[in-house]
Formats: C-alpha cells, structure tokens, sequence
C-alpha cells in the first residue's frame, strides 16, 4: 500500500501522548514534533483527549488550566473525529477499542501505541497499521504494503 496523503495520518493512544509529554527527546516526542511540523497529520477523538486529561490530572499533577492549554493545542494541531463506529476487539477493555475507532473514523494510516499487550500484537487492522512509537520511526512510513 502506497499513501498518497501529503502526510500520513496517524493516532497516538493516551500512552504515547503521555510520554510525549513527559520525555521530551523521546520516540514519542519526536512523533510528535513531526505532527508540529506538518510531516504527519494526527487524528485524536473526545474519548481520547478525556482519557489523556485525566492521566495528566491524576498522575502528574496538572492544574486543570494547564490541563486545558495541553488538550487545546493537541487539538489544534490533530483532527478530532467523533467515531461511529464501534469496534469489539477487545471486550474486556473498551478504551483499546475506541482508539481503533478514532483510527477507523478518521481513516487513520497509523496507530502509534506503547501498549504492547493489547494493541501492538494486531499489527494491523482494517488496512491500519499499529506500531510502537520506535518501530514507526524506523520504518520507511512511505512504503509500507
């Protein structure tokens, strides 16, 4: 498969935004200065920005004005979608399922995720890749089939 995107669209669960966040320099950080830089196009969804909010709150301690700020610039930058579909992977964890949503609704290239227990095993679904934030920048993004 050849994508013909300016740039590929990708997602990043709450773990990767996370560790954006939290180290910079980091695969994660670096994924997302491309997504500053216009080089890749970030889809995100409500679901996954409420998610992220509250890990930010409750783990590091943010002010909710900070919290604000954080969450309105992601979405600056991304293309929030509201998915309707649902998808039913994983019935035991249904947050894992509304990021291949978000992926699926916004029609997402990529998925960038650290969970290596419940995503990273797919590898790929619905024509979507799902990498680790390493794997995705080592691979040649262009000419993936």
């Amino acid at each position: 498969m050849r994508i013909e995107n300016k740039s590929p669209r990708i997602v990043l669960d709450t773990s990767v935004l996370l560790s954006a966040l939290m180290f910079l320099g980091g695969n994660s950080d670096l994924i997302f200065q491309k997504v500053r830089r216009g080089e890749l196009s970030l889809i995100t969804s409500s679901f996954i920005l409420q998610e992220f909010r509250k890990f930010i709150k409750q783990k590091l301690k943010y002010k909710n004005d900070e919290i604000d700020e954080i969450v309105k610039n992601i979405s600056k930058i991304g293309k929030v979608v509201e998915p309707h579909h649902r998808a039913k992977i994983f019935p035991e964890k249904k947050e894992t399922n509304r990021i291949l949503d978000c992926a699926i609704e916004g029609k997402a290239n990529f998925i960038i995720s650290i969970d290596s227990k419940q995503l990273q095993p797919i590898k790929k679904h619905e024509g979507i890749w799902i990498l680790s934030p390493a794997v995705f920048l080592r691979t040649k993004i262009y000419s993936i089939s």
